[in-house]
């Protein structure tokens, strides 16, 4: 099911480095992580894994070719996909300044609440914005048939190996990601201030991701 030894330690370093350059998926766990946690940060990166398997799977059987050729469909999912991002963010941010007006009439020293969003609610979320991108879309079908070779074997199921594997080298990058940035908020997140930032940071983040998504172009 894989491409030749050679191709494929190609193929490994260059998943390996785009693992590592900050993206849409490192915002989103980032983003989760500072509105919940260590909990959230990796309960994101379950959904983001869930969804990339079903990336992996329609770019095996052509389907993500087909949505990718199609400029209404690319234009629709985009749409969604910025709409449900902003509106997570404004969530945050309505967080953020429910807390700090609370500072101006509370004792300082009360407990701060958080909009922390249940677990379930954390991996449906990274799951629809994940299968909702079309830039992920237009990503597998572009990236991972240059490493298929048409001489060995199915070629459906090289792009399903190749698929599952950039995503594994993905997840691992992406929990160390949730592992830190959830431990610094585990640590400091019962004062006020800090709440506020936190969840303020985190708004920011989906809504700048909400606004990248949104400009996107869909280029051939």
């Amino acid at each position: 099911m894989l491409p030749d030894a050679q191709l494929f330690a190609v193929f490994l370093g260059a998943a390996l480095l785009l693992a590592v350059t900050p993206g849409p998926d490192t915002m989103f766990v980032a983003a989760n992580s500072l509105q919940g946690g260590v909990r959230s940060g990796l309960i994101a990166c379950l959904g983001i894994l869930v969804g990339n398997i079903g990336h992996s799977l329609l770019a095996a059987v052509g389907v993500s070719a087909l949505i990718a050729a199609s400029p209404m469909a690319f234009d629709l999912l985009r749409w969604a996909g910025a709409c449900y991002l902003a509106w997570i963010g404004a969530q945050a941010l309505r967080a953020a300044w429910a807390n700090l007006h609370a500072a101006g009439r509370q004792d300082a020293t009360a407990r701060p609440t958080r909009g922390v969003p249940a677990g379930w609610t954390v991996f449906s979320r990274a799951l629809l914005t994940n299968l909702s991108n079309p830039k992920v879309i237009m990503f597998f079908v572009a990236f991972l048939p240059q490493f298929v070779s048409a001489g060995r074997g199915s070629v459906a199921l090289q792009t399903l190996a190749l698929g599952l594997t950039l995503n594994l080298i993905g997840i691992a990058w992406l929990m160390g990601i949730a592992l830190l940035t959830g431990w610094m908020v585990d640590r400091f997140a019962r004062v006020r201030w800090v709440t506020v930032t936190l969840d303020a940071l985190s708004g920011l983040f989906f809504v700048g991701l909400a606004v990248k998504l949104f400009l996107t172009e869909r280029r051939a």
